[in-house]
């Protein structure tokens, strides 16, 4: 094998494309009279480094690195084991319903952290939504076929769940999640208004339930699903045949709530109207049995570390919708 590929997003080398090339042809992703020609940035990308490959043949496939850091924040350390755990996630999930949502996995290079994947074409995340009316919007169009994914996904049978604990990404975002947000020194840059409502309504109660959850997101549970860890409008594209869901790489077995809680969380922060996010719960608990308070809790906790946190997102809301909005969390928090 070649050096691995940790410079792979300078890829405008001629380099870097030729290595590649050797590794595709190693691992049987292209013919051998084909080579990688260029390499250019597929979206903007949080965790791993991804390029859209072009070949001699004008084909183009994704080529996904699992590097030993955050791609987004170089400054702070990310394990590669969440590489493999994509490869098993995406395999697992061929059989399925679920294999039509999501890009079509070709293959994974364990030398260097390195998947390889259809190309979607040109696509869009769904941050549009975090554009926020004045008031209230209606759900997407596309949510049911998002919650129907969400079902079968969570159906899938996985007789042994140690091949998708992913211990060590979870331990990652518990950090970000249940950590962070909270800690009064962890030195991020946040709106002094909405900081100051954030104190007065965090006390110990809330805080112990916030560690509580946290427990629950770490430990190994009983009748676990398969999770999609990050179930949130920046991993779902909007592609010429419909949504697609990407970037699993926070996924793991574990409580159903949480993946639900995620897109609760995003549906507030994307000003839908609450009495048809509670529907959204209620529709797939006639599905899926769920425990709705455990969804609501880690909804707030969600809402919360995306407001208050390092995960930041790209919301136009004032600072006063965001009060708003840290009033709801806690609201779901006290009473989940």
């Amino acid at each position: 094998m070649g050096t691995a590929l940790l410079q792979l997003h300078l890829a405008e080398q001629s380099d870097q494309a030729a290595l590649l090339t050797r590794v595709a042809h190693e691992q049987g992703w292209l013919a051998d009279d084909v080579d990688v020609t260029r390499l250019t940035p597929a979206g903007a990308g949080n965790m791993n480094v991804v390029l859209r490959g072009l070949h001699s043949d004008g084909t183009t496939l994704i080529y996904k690195q699992a590097v030993p850091f955050v791609a987004r924040y170089p400054d702070i350390p990310a394990p590669v084991e969440r590489g493999a755990f994509e490869a098993r996630y995406y395999q697992a999930l061929a059989s399925s319903p679920c294999a039509r949502g999501v890009p079509r996995f070709i293959g994974f290079a364990a030398d260097h952290n390195l998947l390889c994947m259809e190309d979607l074409g040109q696509a869009a995340d769904c941050t549009d939504l975090y554009e926020t009316p004045e008031r209230y919007r209606t759900l997407p169009d596309y949510l049911p076929e998002l919650v129907e994914w969400l079902e079968h996904l969570h159906g899938i049978p996985v007789p042994d769940t140690a091949p998708f604990t992913n211990l060590s990404m979870r331990e990652l975002n518990h950090q970000h999640i249940f950590e962070i947000p909270f800690q009064p020194d962890n030195g991020l840059d946040i709106a002094p208004e909405l900081s100051a409502t954030a104190n007065q309504l965090i006390d110990q109660r809330l805080l112990r339930t916030i560690g509580e959850l946290g427990s629950i997101y770490l430990a190994e549970q009983d009748n676990a699903s398969l999770l999609h860890g990050d179930f949130y409008p920046g991993s779902w594209l909007q592609t010429e045949s419909g949504i697609k869901i990407i970037d699993p790489e926070f996924g793991f077995c574990g409580n159903a709530e949480f993946d639900l809680a995620v897109l609760y969380a995003h549906l507030v922060m994307a000003a839908c109207e609450p009495t048809e996010i509670e529907q959204v719960v209620a529709r797939y608990q006639s599905a899926r049995d769920v425990d709705s308070g455990l969804v609501r809790a880690f909804a707030g906790v969600e809402i919360l570390r995306r407001l208050l946190g390092v995960a930041q997102l790209p919301l136009s809301a004032s600072v006063s919708r965001r009060c708003e909005w840290v009033t709801v969390a806690k609201d779901l928090l006290a009473n989940g």
